[in-house]
């Protein structure tokens, strides 16, 4: 089986990660090494244990005062508009466009209100946003703007937008060169960088021991990937009566049970900092270029059967291959018959609008969740394999067609583009 996602860190790699943890030692050196790689352009790296560890004390620092808003990428991980509400804020959603994934600057507009503090966009499923209209708004409007680029990195030919005032890069367990832990935020303010390292010396660093607990789970879950190992697995618990689409989803859940910000509240321990300098060292860009041609190679395969979002956004990278139909359940049944594991399942939830604004409902946002399948995708993929799951698609899949989709795909967000229109016509 040909699992959905596979961790981008060798058996090397998570060696060195367990390694590093009866090594101990001082962070600094690590920071150094980090910063000389990311510290460009103008910009000030911070590391943080995660990206909800830095947002969250990115809140704190900004002190923004209770009831003030943060307009977001209407499709994020539930676990960002949760930061902002606990900081006494309100999550305000900032509709997207299917095929590009993108937000747009009129839509950045009529989210703001005059508690608006900050923007955060999204880059989703690999694609990134061109932020230099947006940025014209926030500057015009008097907002912070924020670009999480936790699903866009691809090395050193971007370490954040110089329109942003923050870039968030995450390298959790299923994000691109991994270290199963950490984030790295450029800031364009010195002097936020700085006063978000003293909130953070208020925290405990997290143990050695946590990281060889992730080093060792992750292993687990990356020899379960293995193509018999992980199609057995599968076909046992399905025998069961489990559901292995909802293990495979819990599994890769970077802050399961407990107390989430107990957990997010802490910093990265030498370790982490460790490998995440040796990870950042030794990157090789060769493996994005193989995604990004194996994804446009698909995409072209596919032609008008399926809409595979964020193929239009600008530079794609394909950290994931969602793909938008009308029979989304009839897919994933067809992928898995073939050795495919193809998901509807998705950790991205619509952000609500605020109660008395429902016309930002972020209906578009929810129809592409309820419509997509996301495809086993990465690097590692033989081209014949990738090909074999675009003829798939293309003999499986029906077009967008219900009405209620199209009309919202095509109706007052002006959203639509001469290819969902084409296909709508199909």
């Amino acid at each position: 089986m040909w699992v959905r996602k596979r961790i981008d860190i060798g058996w090397r790699g998570l060696a060195g990660a367990a390694m590093d943890c009866a090594r101990g030692g001082d962070v600094a050196p690590f920071e150094e090494r980090i910063a000389a790689l990311w510290g460009r352009a103008g910009r000030h790296p911070f590391v943080n244990l995660s990206v909800r560890s830095g947002f969250d004390s990115l809140l704190t620092t900004l002190a923004f005062e209770p009831g003030d808003e943060i307009a977001m990428s209407a499709l994020t991980i539930p676990d960002m508009p949760n930061i902002v509400r606990e900081h006494g804020l309100l999550p305000v959603p900032i509709d997207v466009e299917p095929e590009s994934m993108n937000v747009r600057p009129e839509q950045v507009e009529a989210a703001i209100s005059p508690r608006t503090r900050a923007v955060v966009v999204a880059h989703l499923f690999g694609g990134r946003v061109p932020l230099e209209p947006i940025a014209e708004v926030c500057r015009r409007r008097g907002v912070l703007l924020i670009e999480d680029c936790a699903q866009a990195f691809t090395g050193w030919d971007f370490t954040g937008s110089p329109q942003a005032d923050v870039s968030m890069f995450s390298f959790g367990p299923i994000k691109t060169h991994t270290s199963l832990i950490g984030s790295v935020f450029t800031i364009k303010d010195r002097d936020l960088k700085d006063r978000m390292a003293r909130e953070q010396e208020t925290w405990p660093t997290q143990s050695s021991a946590a990281y060889f607990k992730r080093a060792f789970k992750y292993g687990f879950v990356k020899g379960l990937s293995i193509g018999w190992i992980a199609g057995s697995v599968a076909t046992m618990l399905r025998w069961m009566g489990r559901d292995h689409d909802r293990l495979a989803t819990n599994m890769a859940r970077g802050f399961a049970g407990g107390d989430f910000f107990a957990k997010i509240r802490q910093r990265p321990s030498a370790p982490i900092l460790r490998t995440l300098a040796r990870r950042f060292e030794r990157f090789n860009p060769a493996a994005v270029e193989r995604r990004r041609a194996l994804g446009k190679r698909f995409v072209e395969r596919v032609g008008e059967q399926a809409l595979v979002l964020s193929a239009a956004a600008e530079e794609p990278t394909f950290w994931v291959l969602p793909v938008m139909v009308d029979n989304p359940r009839e897919l994933v049944t067809a992928m898995w018959r073939r050795g495919f594991d193809a998901t509807c399942s998705s950790s991205l939830q619509v952000i609500p609008a605020p109660a008395d604004r429902p016309h930002l409902d972020a209906a578009v946002g929810r129809a592409t969740l309820d419509a997509t399948v996301f495809l086993p995708f990465y690097h590692h993929m033989p081209q014949r394999v990738v090909d074999a799951m675009a003829d798939l698609v293309r003999q499986t899949a029906r077009p967008l067609a219900k009405p209620e989709t199209r009309r919202v795909l095509e109706g007052p967000t002006r959203y639509a583009t001469s290819l969902s229109l084409s296909r709508s016509s199909t």
